[in-house]
């Protein structure tokens, strides 16, 4: 109730100014909330007491893990902190120390392009956390303010049959829609995003058929079927554009992989309460690079996102 009334207030007060002053100010303003920061800071406080006091932990069972290169982002301890998780931070660049986040270099990717390195990263936790059950991929420009994702993985966990989950899209449900999106925002090279779309309507890729906000994505990565998912997710983002969320869907469909939805109906990612965004450090589209892991072939292609 209270973060509802404030931001409203931070609306009101900034309404006059010019639409970027505006934006700056209204960041600033909810960055620096009283209340948020006390919660931080209790959070942080518990999760020290929680993490000393533990003297025999269980068997690392879920890892948390994010990827930094060419200086693209700015990593932060979460505002919320798991005691149960471990955090682990793979980069190229120098970082300080952290409460939470464990550095480890990057010595894996096969990639030259730092966008690109940090995708393999993403679509490799079979390779890199080999030793947890499940792993957690956040953005590294995300905070997550409350114990609400910790809530919905637990959830997702317990059902036998689950082994990937992601958020779907706020606004787009077409990966073809989004390419255009993507086109307009210049977020990759022209012809990048115009090979992945005729790549697509090629192989027939249906329209509407989903689309994934992959800002966060949960899974039991050592499955087989999940690594095969991944291995030919990572041969899309190789082979095309780097834009993930123009090829996970198209991956799930020819693999007719099973895929849970990992907010609550109604939820969106970009627009909940219980997370928040910032800008990244503007980067150069560059021309890509890479090397393609062995993936399975199509086959059928008709499931639609799990309930």
């Amino acid at each position: 109730m209270y973060l509802t009334a404030y931001r409203f207030l931070i609306k009101l007060v900034t309404c006059w100014l010019p639409r970027q002053a505006r934006k700056r100010a209204r960041k600033a303003l909810t960055e620096n909330d009283p209340v948020f920061l006390l919660r931080r800071w209790y959070n942080h406080a518990r999760y020290r007491f929680r993490k000393a006091g533990q003297k025999l932990p269980p068997p690392p069972k879920i890892a948390i893990y994010t990827a930094i290169t060419g200086s693209y982002d700015k990593i932060r301890d979460h505002s919320w902190l798991c005691p149960e998780w471990d955090y682990f931070c793979f980069t190229n660049d120098e970082m300080p120390n952290f409460l939470s986040w464990k550095v480890l270099p990057i010595n894996n990717a096969p990639c030259l392009d730092d966008s690109k390195v940090a995708r393999y990263q993403k679509l490799s936790p079979h390779l890199l956390l080999k030793n947890y059950e499940y792993s957690i991929w956040v953005d590294a420009n995300c905070d997550i303010c409350d114990s609400y994702l910790y809530e919905r993985v637990n959830s997702i966990i317990n059902d036998p049959l689950f082994t990937i989950a992601i958020p779907r899209h706020r606004d787009r449900i077409c990966i073809y829609k989004e390419a255009d999106s993507c086109k307009h925002r210049n977020k990759d090279i022209q012809y990048s995003i115009g090979n992945v779309v005729d790549f697509l309507k090629e192989q027939q890729y249906p329209e509407e058929y989903g689309l994934a906000e992959t800002g966060i994505i949960v899974r039991r990565h050592n499955e087989s079927s999940v690594v095969r998912l991944m291995d030919l997710w990572w041969n899309m983002v190789c082979e095309f554009s780097k834009r993930d969320q123009l090829s996970f869907d198209f991956s799930r469909w020819v693999l007719n992989a099973k895929v849970h939805d990992l907010l609550e109906p109604g939820q969106s990612l970009l627009s909940s309460r219980h997370f928040r965004f910032r800008a990244h450090t503007p980067r150069a589209n560059t021309i890509p690079t890479g090397k393609i892991r062995s993936a399975p072939s199509p086959a059928g292609r008709t499931l639609l996102y799990a309930a």
